[in-house]
């Protein structure tokens, strides 16, 4: 990953923490808040776990 590519990852990981903390009516289960984050990591390629191939062979 380049510099640019962590820095806007970083970014929107901050802007998913954001959105949690300032908006206290929004639905805050632990489910949908790692969701969040797992989408974001997949699509920066962190997860080897969570890519599509991987979760089709195991459902």
């Amino acid at each position: 990953m380049t510099k640019e590519e962590v820095n806007e990852f970083l970014e929107r990981l901050y802007a998913i923490c954001d959105e949690i903390e300032t908006n206290s009516y929004m639905d805050l289960r632990f489910n949908n808040v790692m969701i969040k984050i797992c989408e974001l990591m997949k699509e920066y390629g962190f997860c080897e776990y969570c890519k599509e191939d991987e979760i089709d062979r195991k459902t």
